[in-house]
């Protein structure tokens, strides 16, 4: 069965893709969740409609990558607060949405936490780290932090 994809499915394609799948699929997930429209002459126009949409879009998403990396490149390093004990650790971790208001502060740009890359440093000591902000667009941006300890 051929249908027109309205939305990206993983393994299928992107949005306005003109893709061959069995009924059963077709008609048990695809059609049901909106993914997908059947692949008729009227929908061949629509699905022109649905790439230009999504390149616009897409443009419009790297655009913004492109200026927050350029924010994110202007700040040498951000500084963390955190509480910590004499000895320079840390009591408990320092977490990415901590690290994303002390970027957004700094830069002067918002940073979602989710956007945070922290899961190959586990952050308990002060110091200085360099991290990684997906942008999205396939974008990343490296920031150097110092987490210092809170007064």
């Amino acid at each position: 069965m051929q249908l027109i994809l309205t939305k990206q499915v993983a393994g299928l394609g992107a949005p306005g893709d003109l893709v061959e799948v069995k009924e059963g699929y077709a008609r048990n997930f695809l059609l049901p969740r909106k993914l997908a429209i059947t692949g008729t002459a009227s929908a061949q126009k629509q699905a022109e409609t649905i790439k230009a949409v999504e390149a616009q879009r897409s443009a419009r998403a790297k655009a913004r990558a492109e200026e927050l990396k350029a924010k994110l490149a202007s700040v040498s390093s951000v500084s963390v607060p955190a509480r910590a004990g004499t000895t320079g650790k840390l009591f408990g971790s320092v977490t990415p949405a901590q690290v994303a208001a002390a970027i957004s502060n700094a830069a002067g740009a918002q940073v979602a936490a989710d956007d945070v890359q922290l899961a190959a440093h586990q952050i308990r000591s002060l110091g200085q780290y360099e991290i990684e902000v997906d942008l999205g667009a396939g974008l990343v941006s490296k920031v150097k932090i110092d987490i210092t300890a809170a007064a």
